[in-house]
């Protein structure tokens, strides 16, 4: 597959110094995931009635359905919702380890010596000298391509519990919004309410350990999957929907 990538308004933010992705999904693939979720939503609503109740999608609850494979190799167009994410996760790792600027002496640079995003090396091409003594990176980017090892749909309402700080298991981690009430777009009701924060580190002067994202529809942040986040409770009528899931490097085929 030919990466002519469509990925619109690619932001690179380092808080802390670790680099996070911010990019834009496209409208075709939103209303496509938010199609399968609602059949999704509907039909686990119907089991719970069934079930006497016993889960309900109420103010303090909320379904998180897994996100069905064909919907991830559905294309539209050129490219499947799985293409984009790799482009997007390939386009990353460029920037981490080629384009974005730091200290002089750091493989993350842009170089003459580094014209070839790592993701299109072939066998044998050469790297630039300051990386290629990276055993992690070398055997990382010629031997591993990028593969969904999870993702899910969470749906949630006013006062949900929606996370408490946490990580993931992973490599590379991504989530966006699919659905994003107006409380939270026009900041009604509570303080960052529904917002994605990133902390990292501890409170000390002169630094700010917490680096907070407002959802919008269509907007992701790829990031690595050790980095902590959590995510406030809003107030207000309507659905915040979040698509996540974690990539890993795994073996490319032979």
């Amino acid at each position: 597959m030919q990466e002519k990538t469509k990925i619109s308004t690619r932001t690179m933010h380092l808080p802390f110094s670790v680099p996070i992705l911010q990019f834009n999904l496209e409208q075709p693939y939103i209303d496509m995931v938010n199609e399968n979720a609602d059949e999704v939503m509907a039909s686990e609503l119907k089991l719970a009635l069934k079930n006497k109740g016993s889960y309900m999608y109420t103010d303090t609850n909320s379904l998180s359905p897994l996100i069905d494979e064909e919907v991830w190799s559905r294309c539209l167009g050129d490219y499947s919702l799985l293409d984009y994410m790799r482009i997007a996760g390939n386009y990353y790792m460029d920037q981490i380890y080629s384009h974005i600027p730091n200290e002089p002496n750091s493989y993350r640079r842009e170089s003459p010596n580094f014209p070839t995003p790592f993701h299109q090396m072939k066998d044998g091409q050469s790297l630039n000298p300051i990386v290629e003594s990276d055993p992690f990176i070398n055997f990382t980017f010629r031997n591993h391509e990028l593969f969904v090892s999870n993702s899910w749909i969470v749906n949630c309402v006013a006062g949900s519990l929606i996370s408490r700080p946490h990580a993931h298991y992973g490599h590379i981690s991504c989530a966006g919004w699919l659905k994003v009430p107006d409380c939270i777009e026009n900041n009604d009701g509570s303080d960052m309410g529904g917002w994605f924060e990133f902390i990292y580190g501890s409170p000390q002067t002169f630094m700010d350990f917490k680096y907070p994202i407002k959802p919008e529809v269509g907007k992701f942040a790829m990031f690595p999957s050790w980095l902590p986040h959590t995510v406030y409770p809003f107030r207000g009528k309507g659905l915040r929907r979040t698509l996540a899931f974690n990539f890993v490097l795994r073996n490319k085929p032979k």
